[in-house]
């Protein structure tokens, strides 16, 4: 039993026919998908420039001694004056002795115009502009910059297609038929 004749319809083998496409309607939704995406990371690292001073130039063009060594003329310096100080109160106490045994009245007065005498120094402070600045040396690395980009996330939804034939123009029959 076979399908009747009908214009559209092309028998392309024994028991079964061709439709061809105008009797047939097909439709297919749009794919649905959800995109997710992370921003980019973004990481910079930095250092700090190291500089060095090199102060030797203001030193010398102002007639001075570096620190270091500045420091420790002046310890040497403190060390002749103790020493001094301490032989001078040992002088002084055996005057003192002495102007007890001889009766001298005024000691402490003499010994005070003594040492007033002794420690006065004109002091000259002068204000000095040197020649020569210091030299900087600056040493300046590159920030380390890492840029990573997170890929987006797809999750695909396919949708199936729909396939609708139009009726045939005769009386329906509760045959099917098939062939592959």
């Amino acid at each position: 039993m076979g399908f009747p004749a009908i214009k559209s319809h092309i028998p392309s083998a024994q028991g079964s026919y061709y439709v061809p496409l105008k009797d047939m309607e097909l439709t297919e939704g749009l794919a649905d998908f959800q995109l997710k995406q992370q921003p980019a990371e973004l990481t910079i690292r930095t250092q700090s420039p190291d500089i060095q001073v090199n102060w030797r130039p203001v030193w010398n063009s102002i007639g001075l001694l570096e620190p270091t060594d500045y420091s420790q003329q002046l310890a040497a310096r403190r060390q002749t004056d103790l020493v001094e100080a301490i032989g001078q109160k040992a002088r002084d106490g055996d005057e003192v002795a002495r102007s007890v045994r001889s009766g001298e009245k005024n000691i402490f007065g003499r010994l005070a115009q003594q040492k007033f005498l002794r420690d006065r120094e004109v002091q000259t402070q002068l204000g000095l502009m040197p020649e020569r600045g210091p030299e900087f040396s600056v040493q300046v690395y590159r920030p380390e910059i890492h840029f990573e980009v997170n890929p987006p996330e797809i999750d695909f939804i396919p949708s199936r297609p729909k396939v609708h034939l139009k009726p045939l123009q005769t009386e329906p029959t509760p045959l099917i038929d098939f062939q592959i």
